[in-house]
């Protein structure tokens, strides 16, 4: 009997089974859609993540999202529809991975006894993430403000943040490492 409902979902176009999933509920419509375009999913995905597991993780995930913004959105072009998702979603899996590369970076001990920083992330300014933390660091003390856009923005070792501040060597690392502190908590506060 299964044999023929699926024979019955094959002939359905994409904008029927989102219909009947609408008005049903019934995910086996989803299940359709799942065996028409998971491979195109997939294929998306992987573009953007880079790595097999990732991506289909990411297809799952896609699919299972779908079951709930399906009954919220007025579809007329599923596939083109799908395709945005499937990129947005990659998309925000990345800028995700980008931030926490960064808050690592930022948050990370092995700088606090280092004479000379080694900061590895690639500044782009025009990023999120880095507008974020710029916006950050700019709700600090002025001493940790200035310590921390010395050391981790223009890679400033500890020696010439003190010969550029004045501030003792001791002074240096506390504003160093209380502002990473500060600026963790501030980042951890915000959406």
């Amino acid at each position: 009997m299964i044999f023929f409902k699926k024979i019955k979902y094959n002939k359905l176009s994409d904008s029927e089974l989102v219909h009947q999933y609408s008005e049903s509920g019934n995910t086996e419509f989803v299940g359709e859609l799942f065996t028409r375009y998971s491979h195109l999913v997939y294929g998306v995905c992987l573009l953007y993540l880079k790595n097999r597991s990732d991506a289909k993780d990411a297809v799952l995930s896609i699919f299972e999202k779908l079951i709930t913004d399906l009954k919220k959105h007025k579809i007329s072009n599923f596939k083109n529809w799908l395709h945005s998702v499937s990129r947005n979603y990659c998309l925000i899996q990345i800028r995700g991975k980008n931030r926490a590369t960064l808050r690592e970076t930022i948050f990370s001990n092995e700088h606090e006894n280092e004479t000379i920083s080694t900061f590895e992330y690639e500044i782009n300014k025009n990023d999120e993430e880095f507008k974020e933390v710029h916006n950050a660091i700019q709700e600090l003390k002025a001493e940790q403000k200035i310590c921390i856009e010395l050391f981790f923005l223009q890679q400033k070792s500890y020696a010439e943040i003190i010969e550029t501040t004045g501030f003792s060597s001791d002074q240096v690392k506390s504003y160093i490492q209380n502002g990473k502190r500060n600026l963790k908590n501030i980042l951890i506060t915000k959406p």
